[in-house]
């Protein structure tokens, strides 16, 4: 992204509170926009929504919900009934990469919001891998991968 100037510092203050509950109200289709690649810089509803999603905040919150996900995985067998799990399995197969995941929400270095976008997914999608057993353990190591990538060079799902 571009550095603000003079002539669009608009662009780089923080968000009023009208165009915060813009963006809230807009959520989805901003980012199914941001999923898409559309650049940021193009609309300041979409530029808001991205330096949401890609705050330090943001990214730690993302970081903490990857870490107890490792974490639950090596706990003993719960004996919850009707909860949503994780597959264990796959998540100590993944562990690596989502360790490698963890770094790069950590790190200094920016990060897309297609990406983030993605983690996102990986994390509430009842439907993936790392919630439904599709018979194949490897299958959240890729996605974990894609979602890696996808941080940081902003390739898309």
């Amino acid at each position: 992204m571009e550095r603000a100037t003079d002539t669009q510092p608009e662009l780089w203050a923080r968000p009023s509170r009208m165009m915060r509950l813009r963006m809230r109200l807009r959520r989805g289709r901003l980012d199914r926009e941001l999923l898409s690649g559309s650049e940021p810089n193009r609309d300041p509803l979409i530029l808001g929504r991205a330096r949401q999603l890609t705050n330090r905040e943001a990214r730690a919150d993302l970081a903490r919900l990857f870490q107890r996900v490792l974490d639950f995985a090596n706990e003993p067998e719960s004996r919850l009934r009707g909860a949503v799990t994780i597959q264990r399995g796959s998540v100590r197969a993944a562990a690596p990469d989502i360790e490698h995941l963890i770094e790069v929400l950590r790190g200094p270095e920016p990060v897309s919001p297609q990406g983030v976008l993605m983690a996102h997914r990986l994390l509430t999608d009842g439907t993936g891998p790392l919630y439904r057993d599709y018979g194949d353990e490897r299958r959240l190591v890729f996605m974990a991968r894609r979602v890696r990538d996808g941080l940081r060079y902003g390739s898309s799902w």
